[in-house]
């Protein structure tokens, strides 16, 4: 299992050199745990070890264990003092892209600021339903600096074919956050957006139980779900990341990360392409003899 789990993080290097190496870090890998757990990235970052001075490589970032896309490591002290100062002061461009559940009308905006959780103790549903609340007042915000850019790629309504039934929204964005706060994409497109991340069992506060028309049509285009309590995994991927002046000649480093399967798959099969914009998606049609 452990060597397994190596091989295939020497397989998600997406660029190396003697200072760094960034992964296409895929969904369900935990970076670290609290209890050292022998299967996160950190376990095993000495698969990329140089052995010439024995410095174990570091984070130089987090990633959630259900996002996918670019993850950095630092392989020497120096590119860890470097790359900490880099993330520290917002200088590292970070763009993410993510599938939402629900309209977005504005085509490009700033979210900014973070409402304060309503916690598990203060409410004894760890996955919130739809009529209970996720954030408390606007007026208490637990982290009122993060900000984050956002820009509509395509939107389209999801239809199974029955004219009677509400066609759910789903909205294909890009995310460029300037801030780097836990979570903070996905509270800001739940609470800022109205529009959860689809497959966030957190912060989707059921939006994704009262739209089974989304599971039952990528199920229909070749979605297998695991287990999982909407049948759906995150839809939020890391898919650049640029290092300012990294390279020899003073050029940036820009970092590049394919969309996952699960993401690329909804995309097609619901329309989410620059080019359909706002275009009501098609069940698969069956040829009669």
């Amino acid at each position: 299992m452990a060597s397994a789990l190596r091989q295939r993080l020497l397989r998600a290097v997406i660029y190396e050199d003697n200072h760094l190496v960034a992964l296409n870090k895929w969904r369900g890998l935990a970076v670290q745990d609290a209890a050292g757990s022998p299967s996160t990235v950190l376990s095993n970052v000495d698969v990329f070890q140089q052995n010439k001075d024995g410095f174990v490589p570091r984070l130089a970032h987090r990633l959630d264990q259900n996002t996918t896309g670019v993850l950095v490591l630092a392989k020497t002290a120096e590119a860890v003092l470097r790359l900490n100062r880099l993330f520290q002061l917002g200088a590292v461009a970070k763009t993410y892209e993510a599938v939402l559940a629900g309209q977005v009308t504005k085509p490009t905006g700033t979210l900014k600021g973070i409402p304060e959780l309503i916690t598990e103790e203060e409410d004894a549903n760890s996955e919130l339903t739809s009529n209970q609340p996720l954030f408390k007042t606007s007026a208490s915000w637990s982290h009122s600096t993060a900000q984050s850019h956002y820009t509509v790629l395509a939107s389209a309504q999801v239809n199974d074919g029955r004219p009677s039934r509400t066609k759910p929204w789903l909205t294909r964005v890009e995310l460029r956050p300037t801030t780097g706060y836990k979570h903070q994409l996905r509270i800001q497109c739940a609470d800022g957006l109205r529009a959860p991340v689809l497959g966030d069992k957190r912060y989707g506060g059921g939006q994704e139980q009262v739209s089974p028309i989304i599971l039952q049509h990528l199920q229909r285009h070749g979605l297998r779900t695991a287990a999982h309590p909407y049948g759906l995994v995150m839809h939020l991927h890391a898919k650049q990341l640029v290092i300012p002046g990294y390279n020899w000649d003073g050029s940036d480093l820009v970092l590049r990360a394919t969309l996952p399967d699960h993401m690329q798959l909804t995309i097609d099969a619901c329309g989410l392409h620059p080019d359909q914009q706002s275009r009501p998606t098609r069940q698969p049609t069956r040829q009669t003899a």
